[in-house]
């Protein structure tokens, strides 16, 4: 056998430097075939829920992702009652830390109604906060157990928790997409 095929051999068994990175994500992904009942589903929730905002945008691929342990964590909150479809956008750059680890409240984080995980029901406005690479960016429709929501109108930055008594904040926007005639079985 000469030197070269072995070492043809040996890289053959080296894997990928992409497959061990996704590897170290922990989380199985997968692109919905666009022919398929589940993304058609989708495809008509992200335009029911586009909002009247001044962007429009463009639906191009779907991603189906599950993290080791998900499923764990989040029935661990199973007896919160009030669940609903929302949209996060997130920058680019911290992509691959939710897909590793979860979305997470960050210690600097602040924002219009405090620290928090935010979520948005129309894809719009949660499209103001992604980051885009060359036009192109990423969000993330998560099924929310919100509980009990205190409800405001105006923003409240020092909010730190919700208050006693309420699970989630829901700042209260001017409208609201009509989604009550999707049959969302996901």
């Amino acid at each position: 056998m000469s030197v070269n095929s072995i070492l043809q051999q040996e890289e053959a068994l080296e894997p990928h430097p992409a497959d061990v990175n996704y590897g170290l994500l922990n989380c199985d992904l997968k692109t919905l075939d666009k022919t398929s009942a589940e993304f058609k589903t989708l495809e008509k929730y992200f335009h029911a829920t586009e909002g009247s905002g001044w962007r429009k945008l463009k639906l191009k691929d779907i991603w189906s992702m599950k993290r080791q342990g998900e499923y764990e964590r989040f029935n661990a909150n199973k007896k919160i009652e009030n669940r609903k479809l929302l949209w996060h956008g997130t920058n680019v750059a911290v992509v691959t830390a939710i897909l590793k680890t979860g979305l997470r409240i960050m210690p600097h984080s602040g924002g219009r109604v405090g620290r928090g995980i935010y979520f948005a029901s129309e894809n719009n406005k949660s499209a103001g906060y992604v980051g885009t690479a060359h036009g192109k960016g990423i969000m993330f429709l998560n099924e929310v157990a919100i509980g009990k929501e205190h409800r405001i109108t105006k923003d409240d930055s020092s909010l730190k928790v919700a208050p006693t008594g309420y699970d989630s904040v829901l700042a209260c926007g001017q409208q609201e997409p009509e989604c009550s005639h999707l049959a969302l079985h996901i």
